[in-house]
């Protein structure tokens, strides 16, 4: 009786192991799955604000171009320096640290 005992522990045991074994696999492709998205969302994310840098940097570009063209003049080049060059130069700086970090 002892030895029909033991052998449905083992069973049992053995059903146990394998419901613990298939919930940690699900557990594991559920991460993997989370972590996929994540940086999924990440590189969305990144594109987007290499884009405004872009976008940016090309209506500088092209103000920039006709200032010197002497088609439009917004600031003498002294202001235009101090408000638009240098807090410029200040914010491509930030968001290269910005982006640094990521």
């Amino acid at each position: 009786m002892s030895g029909a005992k033991s052998r449905r522990r083992q069973r049992e045991l053995g059903r146990q192991r394998d419901t613990r074994q298939r919930r940690a696999h699900a557990t594991q492709q559920a991460q993997a799955h989370a972590a996929a998205k994540k940086a999924h969302q990440r590189e969305g994310r990144h594109r987007i604000e290499a884009i405004c840098l872009f976008v940016l940097a090309g209506i500088i570009a092209i103000t920039h171009g006709f200032e010197h063209a002497g088609t439009i003049q917004l600031f003498n080049q002294g202001l235009e320096d101090l408000l638009l060059g240098f807090p410029m130069a200040l914010l491509l700086t930030i968001l290269g640290f910005v982006r640094l970090g990521t």
